[in-house]
C-alpha cells in the first residue's frame, strides 16, 4: 500500500471516527441507564462493531478526501496562472506560432528527449490547422537529463531564426536521443547559422530564460512532460488531440460567458 493510500487511509479512519464520537455522545446523553463498562471500552466497541458493518464508508471517506484534495489542487494551479500570467503567455523570450492574435493560447512545456512530446506534435500541428484562432507558445522544460538541457539552450537562442519552427520539427522527429550536437547538426541542415546559435547559447539570458520556466512550472505543479496551459486550465500528460480541442471549446465557453 502507498504512503498517499495510507495517509489518506489514516484521515478517513479519522474523520470516521469523529462522526461516530459525536453521534455516539449523542445516544448516550439520551440514554436513561449509564452503561457498566467504562466509557472508553463502550466507544471503542462502538467504534469497531460501526466499522465493521458499515465498511463502506472507509472507502466514500477516502473518495471524498480525494475530491477535496483535487479541488485544492485545481485552485492552487489556477493562483499559480494568475501570478504567473505574464511569464507564462507572454514571456518574451518563447517561439510563438498560429495566430499572434488569437483568442485562445495554448502554452506547451515539453523537452527534445520526451517520447510523449513526439507523439503530441502531430496533435499541436493537427489543432494548428484546423484553429485559425488559436495561438500556441512553446516552453523549452527540459526535465531529462544534461542532453536535454543542452538542446534547449541551443534551442532557445535560435528563437529569432526565421527556419525555427521546421527545426523545431525536425528536432522533436530525430530518432534517437537529442543533446547540443543533434541541435547543431539540425540547425545548420536547414540553413540556420549554428555557430552563432552556439556561441549564444551559454548567455546568462538563456540559462535565466530555462530558469523561469523552471520557477513557473514547479509553482504549477508541473514535474513532466508534455504539460499544457490552456487559458486558466492546467493540462497533464499527453492527453490527445480530441482532448486538447475539447479544453479549447471549455475555454472560449468560459470567455464568452465571462463577458456575458
Amino acid at each position: 500500500m502507498s504512503n498517499k493510500l495510507m495517509l489518506g487511509l489514516n484521515f478517513a479512519l479519522a474523520a470516521v471516527l469523529a462522526v461516530i464520537a459525536v453521534i455516539y455522545i449523542a445516544d448516550r446523553q439520551n440514554l436513561p441507564v449509564a452503561s457498566a463498562s467504562p466509557p472508553e471500552q463502550d466507544f471503542g466497541e462502538q467504534v469497531h462493531e460501526y466499522i465493521l458493518a458499515n465498511p463502506e464508508i472507509v472507502r466514500e471517506a477516502l473518495l471524498e478526501l480525494e475530491a477535496r484534495d483535487v479541488a485544492a489542487q485545481a485552485a492552487q494551479q489556477q493562483m499559480a496562472i494568475a501570478q504567473y500570467s505574464q511569464l507564462i503567455f507572454n514571456s518574451g523570450t518563447d517561439f510563438v506560432t498560429g495566430n499572434p492574435n488569437g483568442d485562445i493560447t495554448l502554452v506547451e512545456f515539453f523537452d527534445y528527449n520526451c517520447s510523449f512530446c513526439r507523439r503530441a506534435l502531430s496533435d499541436l500541428d493537427r489543432l494548428l490547422e484546423e484553429d485559425p484562432d488559436l495561438r500556441v507558445v512553446l516552453k523549452e522544460f527540459p526535465v531529462l537529463g544534461p542532453a536535454s538541457i543542452a538542446a534547449a539552450k541551443f534551442s532557445v537562442a535560435a528563437i529569432g531564426e526565421e527556419e525555427f519552427y521546421e527545426f523545431h520539427r525536425q528536432l522533436l522527429t530525430r530518432p534517437g536521443g537529442v543533446d547540443g550536437n543533434a541541435a547543431m547538426e539540425v540547425a545548420q541542415a536547414a540553413g540556420m547559422d549554428a555557430t552563432r546559435i552556439l556561441t549564444d547559447s551559454e548567455n546568462q539570458s538563456i540559462i535565466n530564460t530555462l530558469s523561469e520556466t523552471l520557477q513557473m512550472a514547479q509553482a504549477l505543479g508541473i514535474n513532466g512532460t508534455p504539460s499544457y496551459v490552456i487559458g486558466s486550465q492546467l493540462v497533464i500528460g499527453a492527453v490527445g488531440y480530441e482532448e486538447l480541442k475539447q479544453r479549447i471549446a471549455d475555454e472560449r465557453a468560459r470567455l464568452v460567458s465571462a463577458t456575458n
